[in-house]
């Protein structure tokens, strides 16, 4: 989960991670990292923690401040077009993610699925075709990339709404 961001004091995908972090289920160990929004620092953390965890599921998450339901991402395109500034002042304005990468990476995750589980659980939920252009859309892109040759690895991106106390934002 990244960390709050456009004058935000909190992120709910931070607070989510957080509380998860150290949890089980069905046995398997949750680790709750926290990224920087940061175009610069973001992947090369993801990449860090990807190295170090090994993990067999990775459930990024981040805030769509315009949203109100949670969104299963189903796209990260190789695009930077920030709208605002990052947390470092960095805003690229269309710019690939990588280089001669790929125009685009799909989620692994059961996006379908998982947004029906969800509303069976009484929450909003929707299929997202993109993740945008902001540093959300480059980890997810990045995460894919990462992932690229250990494709048993379940993983994808997932924008939450604002909390309650947020309101709608950006």
């Amino acid at each position: 989960g990244f960390e709050p961001f456009g004058g935000e004091c909190i992120n709910p995908a931070w607070e989510v991670a957080r509380t998860l972090n150290g949890s089980c289920i069905d046995g398997v160990p949750i680790i709750g990292e926290q990224l920087p929004c940061t175009f610069d620092g973001a992947v090369p953390t993801l990449q860090k923690l990807l190295r170090r965890h090994k993990p067999c599921l990775v459930l990024a998450l981040g805030l769509a401040g315009n949203r109100s339901a949670i969104s299963l991402e189903r796209v990260a395109i190789n695009w930077m077009d920030a709208r605002i500034p990052d947390n470092a002042g960095a805003q690229p304005t269309d710019l690939p993610v990588k280089d001669g990468g790929p125009a685009a990476y799909f989620t692994r995750l059961p996006i379908k699925s998982l947004a029906r589980l969800l509303h069976v659980q009484g929450l909003p939920a929707e299929v997202s075709a993109s993740a945008g252009s902001f540093v959300c859309n480059q980890v997810f892109y990045g995460l894919m990339a990462a992932l690229r040759r250990r494709p048993a690895v379940l993983a994808g991106f997932i924008h939450l709404p604002p909390l309650p106390e947020q309101g709608m934002l950006h």
